[in-house]
């Protein structure tokens, strides 16, 4: 007597697999917006301490302390020196602000907003023109 062993077919395997892959598609999509939300957390969190870092370093040093846009990042230059400090953004971060000073008593030459944005999600990093105060807005 011959007994007949069940098995999947190859189509019925293929179409196993299509469904899997659809579904790792889909995890993979949810957890994008995750990762890019982190991506500004970071990146808003650098900024405020290179930031304070110019601020600090401009008080230590009784110089003026310019933040700049470059065109991959930002960098921070003391009043005829050379970069102290530059970083790259990463190509989904998009950063909007005027170049500033700080001065050697520590506050912002005018009141500064720095605005960070990937797709539609964005964070401001705040700086008080009065106390110097660095905060990230949300």
């Amino acid at each position: 007597m011959r007994t007949r062993r069940s098995a999947f077919s190859l189509v019925e395997y293929l179409m196993g697999m299509m469904v899997i892959a659809m579904l790792m598609g889909v995890v993979l999509l949810a957890f994008g917006g995750v990762l890019n939300h982190v991506t500004l957390e970071n990146e808003a969190y650098s900024m405020k301490r290179y930031l304070e870092y110019a601020r600090d370093y401009a008080g230590t040093y009784q110089v003026k302390v310019m933040f700049q846009l470059t065109p991959s990042g930002y960098e921070i230059l003391p009043e005829g020196g050379a970069s102290i400090g530059h970083r790259l953004l990463p190509k989904s971060v998009v950063m909007l602000a005027k170049p500033f000073y700080f001065t050697p008593n520590l506050t912002p030459s005018t009141g500064v907003t720095l605005t960070l944005a990937v797709g539609p999600r964005s964070k401001k990093v705040v700086v008080d023109p009065s106390t110097g105060r660095i905060r990230i807005a949300p």
